[in-house]
């Protein structure tokens, strides 16, 4: 059997501040956060400012507690940025496919499955629809934090009710705008007049979406 995708669970956790109100300067807010907040005092060191890709401000926390660390910083940059900007804990997600579960298999049961299986939460995981497949069986796709997704996709098999299924890791999806559909930016950095948002992304019909296009 071929091997599962390689993908790595990333090194360091993150914090994003995401500016809201009417000239909200991202300059202004390190100056704030960094008169206010000491790193020292949260223990973090070698942290890494950088944009993400939608245009928040991105800062890495590297280290076995980075996670924890992370946490603490978010809570003290909401405190300090208020309505002014939103601050949250970006998560990576790995994208599973799961294949060959009964007729009464619900979307629920998968993910509970999944969620034991690689150590999460059941509300850290995003679900699709069951979709049927030739033989009877049915398949879906659900997105849950990388380092659980790669857990779940070295078993190869998750156990779902009375069903055994296949799961595959897939690789990770190239950057997408849901507005105009091309490649390498996303909707809020998105320049172009044309507006597919209304269409299905399977079919690119308009008057449904995508989860029920036949």
């Amino acid at each position: 059997r071929p091997p599962p995708p390689r993908r790595r669970a990333p090194r360091c956790a993150a914090v994003a501040i995401r500016g809201v109100t009417e000239g909200f300067s991202y300059a202004d807010a390190m100056r704030k956060a960094k008169e206010e907040i000491s790193l020292d005092e949260l223990g973090i060191k070698n942290t890494r400012v950088r944009r993400a890709v939608g245009g928040a401000l991105l800062i890495e926390v590297p280290g076995p507690e980075g996670g924890v660390q992370a946490e603490k910083l978010k809570g003290e940059l909401a405190k300090v940025l208020g309505d002014s900007a939103i601050v949250t804990r970006p998560t990576i997600r790995g994208e599973l496919r799961v294949i060959g579960v009964d007729v009464s298999v619900t979307v629920e049961d998968v993910a509970a499955a999944a969620a034991k299986a690689g150590g999460c939460a059941t509300g850290d995981i995003i679900t699709s629809p069951m979709r049927p497949m030739r033989n009877g069986l049915y398949m879906t796709w659900i997105k849950l934090p990388l380092p659980a997704a790669i857990k779940v996709a070295r078993c190869r098999r998750l156990d779902i009710g009375w069903t055994t299924a296949r799961v595959e890791l897939l690789d990770a999806r190239p950057v997408q705008c849901f507005k105009c559909w091309a490649f390498g930016h996303v909707q809020a950095m998105c320049r172009s007049e044309v507006d597919r948002r209304n269409l299905c992304l399977r079919c690119g019909e308009a008057g449904h979406k995508s989860q029920q296009c036949s």
